[in-house]
């Protein structure tokens, strides 16, 4: 069988800080942006998607700019559409660690 070229990613989503590690293990399609993956992350961990949320990879921070504007967020650094952000961008990357932040606090 000839060598395919990748087409997906697993992901290991791990809470940071905690004693007893909860983790979820997702793989999905390099062809996503980093909003679809927000999604995901929300429906493995029983989430609603009520919160503000963020990711940051590589010293940038992607999220959602809808939700930039309502005073909630650290406005301090530039904020990068994770709808532009797909996970074939970073797929060059094995192993890559990333954060995700979900619910900044009531503001």
């Amino acid at each position: 069988m000839p060598f395919e070229e990748l087409n997906a990613a697993q992901v290991r989503i791990e809470f940071a800080g905690i004693s007893r590690p909860i983790w979820r293990r997702l793989v999905a399609p390099l062809s996503w942006n980093l909003h679809q993956l927000h999604h995901a992350i929300q429906a493995a961990f029983n989430w609603w998607n009520y919160h503000l949320h963020e990711f940051q990879i590589g010293g940038l921070r992607y999220g959602d700019l809808e939700g930039e504007g309502d005073g909630c967020s650290d406005l301090d650094a530039r904020l990068f559409d994770e709808r532009e952000a797909r996970l074939a961008d970073f797929s060059n990357e094995r192993g890559i660690t990333f954060g995700y932040r979900y619910d900044f606090g009531d503001c």
